[in-house]
């Protein structure tokens, strides 16, 4: 094999019931100028419609359901042949030269592990694009749903890390999973995702996971894509945020000591139960959105117990 043979980079991406989304993403890679050889690996974790021309030269690996983001990435990973691996969202649009650029400063910089690039929103404003690590009283903020105002004066935009200029190569805790540059041996070294979380919190506990092995987690923002999902700031499906507890609960227990857990996982759980409360006057109202409203955090507080 020559040089020129070698895969570059792989670009795995997750899909399920993203079809539109992901034909304008996987357009947004071929549109690529110098990364190099490059194969794009979908994974389907739905029906996805693959007729359409753009998706030709993709591989297609389809699961027999939903088998979550982390155990899909991992069967894309076993596929990748590229020395970097890109994690990314279907819902996603990349301008010219954002892998080139970003393959490039991975290459020049061999401590880098994980490298995550500036997420815009589709009006062009700033998206959280990385984070520190959880820590018991931003959590229970974040849960509670306080973030909504004290993020955007104090401490709690340090979660977010979105008090400083977006301008700067900086490095991290973690980011986003939207976007999650990294290399093949390390995915190797330190086992992918863990598959027990079944969506939320995997990109946090790899990040975490390649810093405890020796590798820095980068903010790179020489590049910047278009993330159409990350505009919500709110959970409204039951799953999703039953799903999302479930993860803060495995990543405290994975992570935390005993004491540490423990607490975390109770703010958890009393911040679910006080939003429940919040809307409890959904019981008796004629209005759908109220009902919807007091049965998501209802819900999810009874998923504690199961």
């Amino acid at each position: 094999m020559t040089i020129n043979d070698k895969t570059r980079l792989s670009v795995v991406i997750v899909n399920y019931r993203a079809d539109d989304y992901l034909k304008e993403c996987t357009r947004s890679i071929q549109a690529q100028q110098g990364a190099g050889k490059t194969e794009t690996i979908i994974v389907e974790n739905g029906e996805g419609d693959y007729s359409d021309p753009v998706f030709k030269d993709a591989i297609l690996i389809r699961n027999s359901g939903n088998e979550g983001f982390a155990r899909a990435n991992n069967v894309g990973f076993g596929r990748a042949r590229g020395d970097l691996v890109l994690i990314l969202n279907p819902d996603t649009v990349l301008p010219e030269n954002t892998l080139e650029r970003c393959c490039r400063y991975m290459e020049a910089n061999p401590k880098i592990g994980v490298l995550g690039c500036k997420l815009l929103n589709s009006d062009g404003t700033l998206q959280s694009s990385c984070r520190n690590f959880p820590g018991m009283l931003t959590s229970f903020v974040e849960n509670m749903g306080f973030y909504r105002w004290l993020g955007r004066i104090g401490w709690l935009r340090k979660r977010y890390l979105m008090v400083w200029e977006h301008d700067v190569v900086r490095r991290v805790d973690s980011v986003k999973g939207a976007f999650m540059l990294t290399r093949r041996n390390l995915i190797r070294e330190i086992g992918g995702f863990d598959e027990r979380f079944f969506m939320y919190c995997e990109e946090v506990d790899f990040c975490l996971r390649a810093k405890r092995a020796g590798y820095e987690v980068v903010f790179y923002p020489e590049a910047a894509i278009t993330h159409f999902g990350g505009k919500s700031t709110e959970i409204h499906s039951l799953r999703n945020l039953i799903e999302l507890h479930r993860s803060y609960r495995l990543y405290c227990r994975k992570h935390f000591g005993p004491v540490k857990s423990a607490v975390c996982i109770f703010l958890y759980f009393f911040g679910v139960c006080s939003r429940a409360l919040l809307h409890v006057q959904g019981v008796w109202s004629q209005d759908e959105r109220k009902r919807r409203r007091f049965r998501l955090f209802y819900e999810t507080a009874k998923s504690y117990f199961k």
